[in-house]
């Protein structure tokens, strides 16, 4: 499977792809995003997303501000957890954002994530940095490791 761009349609509604990308996002993580916020990130930013059909799957939201780019978050759907869809659209981003002028891009992963930091571990991403308290818990805080991949 290819990932797909998306994209807003309108600003003036919600769309249904950015509640699927909530409801995949609040599966996700404890704190999820709403989908007024996807929206805007569907607005804003670039999204592309891994579908089975017409169900949405997987989704990466890649900010690029000159020759930076930061991943805002990266999300598979529970039940399409294990099937690829992260290394798919991983991979689709180092080829895509060199083309766009990107050379380096950045990502915060919880310390305890271990699928994910395991995920850019295999894309040899570096991790450089740990910001103590950084993700706010139900229990309280967790620090996040701060990744980076310099392309050349």
């Amino acid at each position: 499977m290819t990932p797909v761009r998306l994209t807003a349609s309108s600003i003036d509604h919600i769309s249904p792809i950015a509640k699927a990308m909530a409801n995949i996002h609040a599966l996700s993580f404890e704190t999820g995003w709403s989908a007024q916020n996807m929206q805007d990130h569907l607005t804003h930013d670039y999204v592309w997303a891994m579908k089975d059909k017409d169900t949405l799957c997987a989704f990466i939201i890649i900010r690029l501000i000159a020759d930076q780019a930061d991943i805002i978050t990266l999300a598979t759907a529970p039940t399409s957890r294990r099937a690829g869809y992260g290394r798919t659209l991983l991979a689709h981003i180092h080829q895509w954002l060199p083309t766009q002028g990107g050379s380096i891009l950045f990502l915060d992963v919880a310390e305890d994530n271990a699928p994910a930091i395991a995920l850019y571990e295999k894309f040899n991403y570096e991790r450089f940095l740990k910001r103590p308290a950084y993700y706010r818990r139900k229990n309280g805080r967790i620090a996040a490791y701060t990744y980076r991949k310099i392309f050349s």
